[in-house]
């Protein structure tokens, strides 16, 4: 099952929003500082990025699949085996589930929204023989 998380677009909008106008008020008038000019506009390009990535999660059979897009193209993708993963921690209160692995980096996904995939979690880890924790 493939699960679609999108982070909230509205906060980093408002950032860049008021980003802009403070670089048309008042950096574009001071051309004493180049550098200082071309980090904000740094600033303003990854803020910009940000806007356009989305997260997917798949749950399979034999692995979990955690896949970084930007602008629907995948642009990294980790996938985790149910042999690489040691235990897995859900917090149903605080909506966030902790994937640990043997090898790589640890996995933490937050604010999903879907209530299924805490439950298919579930189901993967029990189906697989994976350690639960749950506070």
């Amino acid at each position: 099952m493939i699960y679609l998380i999108r982070p909230s677009k509205l906060l980093v909008f408002i950032c860049l929003v008021l980003q802009l106008n403070l670089y048309f008020s008042s950096f574009s008038k001071l051309n004493d500082s180049v550098i200082l000019n071309y980090i904000f506009l740094f600033i303003i390009f990854i803020t910009a990025i940000i806007l356009f990535i989305n997260f997917e999660f798949d749950i399979c059979d034999a692995k979990l699949v955690c896949t970084i897009k930007f602008l629907g193209f995948s642009i990294y993708k980790k996938e985790m085996f149910k042999r690489n993963i040691v235990n897995i921690k859900f917090s149903k209160s605080k909506n966030w589930t902790y994937i640990k692995l043997e090898k790589g980096f640890n996995v933490k996904i937050n604010n999903y929204k879907y209530k299924k995939m805490h439950a298919d979690l579930i189901v993967f880890a029990e189906k697989n023989d994976i350690c639960i924790d749950r506070k």
